[in-house]
């Protein structure tokens, strides 16, 4: 009986170095796969996030002049306001001068009636 090179294990495969060979290079060539898959997935990921920060970047630029507005635009609300109560301060003066005149004229036009 001719005995075949390699060790016999007890359910009675035969494993060759040709046969461990070919299950490693399988083996790597799997893991490579998977590993080159990976590092496509976290190059796209990669260029994902950097396309978010830009994004993200910009859209901060955009908040900061958005709050420099608004800043601006409430300190002329204030100033504004200012004006419109000094607008109705004189208002109610110019209205209180108007009543005045309009008394003295009803009490000259009474008097020079008489």
């Amino acid at each position: 009986m001719t005995e075949s090179p390699g060790r016999h294990a007890p359910d009675g495969i035969v494993i060759t170095r040709w046969n461990l060979a070919l299950s490693l290079f399988i083996s790597l060539a799997v893991l490579a796969g998977f590993y080159s898959l990976v590092w496509q997935r976290m190059n796209a990921l990669h260029a994902t996030q950097l396309t978010l920060v830009d994004r993200v970047s910009r859209i901060e630029v955009h908040m900061t002049v958005l709050q420099n507005e608004m800043t601006a635009l409430r300190e002329e609300m204030a100033i504004f306001r200012e004006e419109m109560a000094a607008l109705r301060e004189e208002m109610h003066v110019g209205f209180a001068e108007v009543r005045e005149l309009i008394r003295a004229g009803r009490t000259d036009g009474a008097t020079g009636a008489d």
